[in-house]
């Protein structure tokens, strides 16, 4: 009956939701988002309208976002409600697009057409301004995987996400054509779909393994070509991460409790390096008008003859706080800074503040973040670098800007203490790999609690200080000036290529479901 099935479909939906979020940490099983996605694109086979679509969309997106998100929670169950919601209707709308793709005849351009439309939407998240949002994309589950990532580096990290719904998408319709499953089983197709079902997917596995190899090749060449860089070449940088807990808005006691164990950790560095660097809001006060603070941390500088990059804050107009990285020179100056341009809606600022007064009873800061004025490059020992802060690691729009300002290496810090002990710290920490390849850069990520390290342009972690461990790394980068494929042509080709596929396979579905009506 109609019922029974649509229960069964919605019980396919929910699995599949549940072992996609296995896939991410805190589990972190990579593989299992193989195993998700073919459960999904077979349930959405299952539908035979928009709205049954819908609802298959929505209760995977609840129960993939839902646990995926759940350490929102600590600002209160409503925000982490809403942000599930907001992040559920986007899948929900792709359930409804993805069920007109049933009536395509042609499996090539039905396993094409999903591709594509999830790649789309995947871009729509992490473009929608103030809440956009990118945890949760399908690559970011391959961050282990080396092979794959390199696609990264040519079509950027979306391009990652197109080969897997391919292939899944094929796998389902190849399912759904020869299994005999009775619960799920769809009505009899005819021996020429099947057919063509089984060469989309063997095509597909063609596909995808000839972007496995090469990647595999990529990988290993540019990593043994890392590994054969002479040493007088790298730029030497030592990171810091201290791993202290802070309170959401610091106390003074909790303030000098970090700027002592960064003060501390860092005399154990040895003196030469090029660059040093602690994380985001290292010390949480106006560092450069707190003399005391200031003037130890240029000692600093000065003692260990390097530049150093510390997070603080300073004074912005209108009463609000600029979250900054502050560069002191070799001989104890502040001579750069960068203030971090995008912020994090609720978390670093909230819109009409006076009026929303219901929202004092969550764990929001009592102030206001403002945005600096925009990205920069900085220079240290005649090298250029990128520095981004925290959540704008999530958006690779900002590495490619400041690649193509000219930055050799990227810089990006993070602050996670309001997520200590969840595993919103080990989903962060995986981000920057992709961004790493995107850009072919060397990406130095420091750390309040982890992870902190250095990672290759072929997305090799190095020098990782673990999640919750106090400690100083020092690591050679090196400086790289051409632009990466990705950073030359940006998404433009595969959003192109999107929308054709998209066009393509759904003027076929709507012609079919005319025919089907009349």
């Amino acid at each position: 009956t109609g019922a029974s099935g649509q229960g069964k479909t919605t019980l396919l939906a929910a699995i599949a939701g549940l072992v996609m979020f296995a896939a991410f940490p805190p589990l972190d099983i990579g593989s299992l988002a193989w195993v998700a996605l073919p459960l999904l694109f077979f349930a959405f086979a299952k539908c035979s309208t928009g709205r049954w679509g819908m609802l298959t969309g929505a209760v995977f997106g609840v129960l993939f976002y839902g646990p995926l998100l759940f350490y929102l929670s600590a600002f209160g169950l409503t925000p982490w409600l809403l942000v599930v919601l907001l992040e559920t209707a986007f899948i929900t709308a792709l359930g409804y697009l993805a069920v007109q793709l049933n009536a395509v005849e042609r499996p090539l351009a039905r396993s094409a057409g999903l591709a594509a439309l999830w790649v789309l939407f995947e871009y729509l998240r992490a473009h929608r301004g103030a809440v956009s949002f990118t945890l949760g994309d399908v690559y970011l589950s391959q961050w282990s995987q080396p092979a794959l990532l390199q696609l990264a580096g040519v079509g950027g990290s979306h391009l990652i996400t197109f080969v897997m719904v391919l292939l899944s998408a094929a796998l389902a319709t190849v399912a759904g054509a020869w299994l005999p499953v009775a619960p799920v089983r769809e009505v009899e197709l005819e021996t020429l779909f099947r057919r063509k079902a089984a060469r989309t997917l063997l095509g597909c596995y063609v596909i995808f393994f000839a972007c496995f190899f090469w990647g595999n090749w990529i990988y290993r060449t540019g990593s043994k070509l890392v590994a054969s860089l002479p040493e007088h070449t790298g730029f030497s940088v030592a990171y810091v991460q201290a791993a202290v807990p802070l309170g959401h808005t610091a106390s003074q006691e909790e303030t000098r409790a970090a700027a002592e164990a960064y003060l501390r950790l860092s005399e154990t560095i040895p003196t030469g390096n090029d660059l040093v660097v602690w994380p985001e809001t290292a010390i949480p006060a106006f560092l450069e008008l707190n003399e005391e603070y200031r003037t130890r941390v240029a000692e600093v500088a000065r003692k260990k003859t390097s530049y150093l990059l510390a997070g603080g804050t300073e004074p912005a107009p209108g009463g609000k706080i600029y979250n900054t990285q502050f560069l002191f020179d070799p001989h104890g100056r502040i001579v750069d800074r960068y203030r971090k341009v995008h912020l994090v809606l609720f978390g670093e600022y909230v819109p009409w503040r006076k009026q929303l007064r219901f929202l004092e009873r969550f764990p929001i800061r009592p102030f206001d973040y403002a945005p600096g004025e925009g990205y920069k490059v900085m220079q240290a020992g005649g090298m250029k670098f990128g520095p981004l802060i925290c959540f704008e690691s999530f958006f690779p729009q900002y590495t490619r800007k400041l690649c193509k300002l000219g930055a050799e290496f990227l810089v990006i810090t993070t602050s996670d203490h309001w997520a200590r002990g969840t595993y919103e710290v080990a989903q962060h920490s995986r981000v920057e790999i992709f961004r790493a390849v995107e850009a072919r850069r060397f990406v130095v990520r420091v750390a309040t609690e982890g992870e902190s390290m250095v990672i290759t342009p072929f997305g090799s972690p190095q020098g990782v200080l673990e999640i919750g461990e106090q400690g100083v790394q020092c690591e050679l980068v090196y400086p790289l000036h051409f632009l990466s494929t990705y950073h030359r042509w940006g998404d433009a080709p595969l959003l192109v290529l999107c929308c054709i596929l998209w066009l393509v396979a759904f003027a076929p579905s709507q012609a079919g479901r005319g025919r089907e009506s009349a």
